[in-house]
């Protein structure tokens, strides 16, 4: 008798109703052949918020499908609200910024917006290698389009050059350090991986993994932003529009980091000694440098750019907390942190985009307030005052020196961002 394993949908059930929105947007515009916005906003909106309803109501669920290739779990979850409500609030600042930049395939752009938070959702229920490869390179690729969607402004095509090459390096990386890991163990399935490290204890010696271990790390760290893989950052930011900007700074960045937590829990916790390492030297010179580079910019939103590096820093030594025995409690804090600073970051360009289109000195006098509130995250204000202190707390009961060192770095680069917070609220 032929048994058929069929597939339980609800796990990617938000991803279809976003495929079948992107579908419905461009039938729309191919149908009308309208140049307002109003149809492509409303399906974008409508998708979303049906997207959203339903991960909400299937958070609880731990299931797993496709042969253990893609795990719906709480974690899971969480991030794929995280990427719902980025994708929401870009599209509530987009309408007029894309209408004013005179961008004529409205219908692509929101399709391609939603087709990057559909590879941010598979990053974060994957669970083996080559799907983690594709939600990465679906939400690649969209941002590579739409970081050029102003085919007329030469800096938004030079942005989409750049961040293309750079990017298929940075993909280059990951695929070397996927195929050692594979030759290692013989499986693309992080729990396969880890069980097989786990039962072989020679491997954690064996240089052809070692390798793999830092190529992939290559690869994620590009995709983060952290020194010195950034240099693609400040460029991409100021040429790319700047709604477009905004949904680059938190959902891609959030989308990697759970890829990696899920990759480093499930499938390489035998080798935390060694990334370990590597993730404080990442999270200090990626907090240090950035926040002292910023000091120098002129243009706010290359100032964003390099603050948007430094967060990456703070972010990291969560994951140097989670080796001292509080993963749980460290990864909490970092999830929490981009939860908050996905909102924050959205509203400070948002502002920025209100105050580009209106003029800088046309007289609006509630518009410094709100971009002080929103720049405030950079201090700690509310509300991410649970956030910072959270993730940076997180690391006190941990080990010794690597945890004083990072966390010692932590407190002195933040003082240069006192600076640049308190100085940005005067850039209008």
């Amino acid at each position: 008798m032929l048994n058929i394993l069929v597939p339980d949908f609800r796990v990617i059930a938000p991803e279809l109703i976003l495929v079948g929105t992107t579908f419905a947007i461009i039938l729309w515009e191919m149908i009308t052949r309208t140049r307002r916005h109003v149809g492509s906003v409303l399906l974008a909106t409508v998708g979303t918020i049906i997207a959203l309803a339903v991960t909400a109501g299937l958070s609880q669920l731990n299931i797993s499908t496709f042969g253990d290739s893609v795990v719906l779990d709480p974690f899971a979850s969480f991030f794929k609200m995280i990427f719902l409500l980025g994708l929401l609030l870009t599209i509530a600042i987009s309408s007029r910024y894309i209408d004013e930049g005179e961008v004529r395939e409205h219908a692509e752009y929101y399709a391609l917006l939603i087709l990057a938070v559909v590879g941010m959702m598979v990053l974060a229920t994957g669970r083996e290698l080559v799907t983690l490869f594709l939600g990465l390179e679906l939400m690649s690729m969209s941002l590579y389009i739409l970081a050029g969607i102003f085919k007329t402004d030469p800096r938004s095509n030079e942005a989409s050059m750049k961040y293309f090459i750079l990017g298929s390096f940075a993909t280059g990386f990951m695929l070397f350090g996927m195929s050692y890991i594979y030759g290692m163990t013989g499986s693309t399935h992080l729990r396969v991986i880890g069980r097989v490290i786990s039962e072989n204890p020679g491997l954690l010696a064996n240089k052809g993994l070692l390798l793999g271990l830092f190529m992939l790390l290559v690869g994620f760290a590009f995709k983060i932003s952290a020194v010195p893989f950034h240099q693609w950052t400040p460029d991409v930011y100021e040429g790319a529009p700047t709604s477009v900007t905004a949904f680059m700074a938190a959902g891609p960045k959030a989308a990697a980091f759970a890829a990696l937590i899920r990759v480093l829990m499930e499938a390489l916790p035998q080798m935390k000694g060694d990334w370990e390492l590597l993730f404080t030297i990442l999270a200090v010179v990626t907090m240090t440098l950035a926040n002292l580079v910023a000091l120098s910019q002129d243009s706010v939103k290359r100032m964003l750019a390099y603050s948007s590096i430094a967060h990456v820093g703070y972010i990291l030594i969560g994951f140097v907390a989670s080796v001292g025995g509080h993963a749980d409690r460290a990864f909490s804090a970092v999830m929490f942190y981009l939860l908050a600073y996905t909102f924050m970051n959205t509203g400070a360009f948002a502002i920025l985009i209100f105050l580009t289109s209106r003029g800088f000195h046309a007289g609006h006098p509630w518009a410094p307030w709100q971009c002080s509130f929103f720049c405030s995250h950079w201090r700690g204000f509310p509300p991410r005052q649970v956030s910072q202190p959270s993730c940076l707390y997180s690391t006190l009961p941990s080990r010794g020196s690597t945890i004083f060192w990072s966390s010692s770095a932590s407190l002195t680069a933040r003082s240069p961002r006192i600076i640049i917070s308190g100085s940005s609220s005067t850039c209008t």
